[in-house]
């Protein structure tokens, strides 16, 4: 059963919507943007598997990419190292597009020993000491089925110029309302890691076409 029927659910939803993105924008409005954004990728999808398979059939393009040799893993500790290299890169080509990135280094780290297994997403941990590394967790558990594009877009997310820069910069701004400390605005923290993965084309970031 939908929140909407529940008395004032409605108004309860929006209320919701407002809370995780902080705009007075309806839900169908949101639902719309949506609907537009999927149709712009997907176009730009087909033009992609135009250029580099000479179609743009979407089902095609996507067991293509799938099937590509060149985007696939040997091992996970290939998977490891490809990612690790492209962290400098990812550094080194998110510099010109900021007045100033943080001091704060980021590395990328495998799962701990307890979490491997467990299903556990790869995914970004902050440190409050910029004296300490953040650090990206990557999940190495299937290699065979992770894809070289898919693992360039993920590192950019987490680490430069995403949730690692955000993250950094963030806790020097000055005097913060101490509910910062706890809590964070998930529309902005991860709207900001998505455009950086389109800031990363942007700035010759990712090193494969599938990416």
């Amino acid at each position: 059963i939908a929140l909407s029927a529940l008395p004032d659910g409605a108004q309860c939803y929006q209320a919701m919507l407002r809370s995780y993105t902080t705009l007075d924008r309806t839900p169908k409005a949101v639902y719309e943007l949506g609907e537009r954004t999927v149709a712009d990728n997907l176009a730009r999808v087909q033009a992609l598997g135009q250029t580099m398979f000479g179609t743009k059939d979407l089902k095609t393009i996507v067991s293509r990419v799938d099937e590509a040799k060149d985007n696939r893993f040997a091992s996970a500790d290939e998977q490891l190292q490809f990612s690790r290299g492209l962290l400098d890169v990812a550094r080194e080509k998110s510099a010109p597009y900021f007045a100033t990135l943080p001091v704060q280094p980021a590395v990328v780290e495998p799962l701990k020993p307890e979490q491997r297994g467990t299903g556990v997403s790869s995914h970004y941990e902050p440190d409050p000491d910029d004296k300490r590394p953040g650090i990206y967790r990557i999940n190495l558990d299937h290699p065979d089925a992770d894809r070289r594009g898919a693992a360039e877009i993920t590192l950019v997310h987490e680490t430069w110029p995403g949730h690692h820069l955000q993250l950094a910069l963030a806790r020097g701004v000055g005097q913060r309302h101490p509910l910062s400390a706890l809590a964070f605005n998930s529309a902005y923290a991860e709207g900001w890691a998505r455009y950086s993965e389109a800031l990363s084309e942007e700035a010759g970031i990712y090193t494969t076409p599938y990416a």
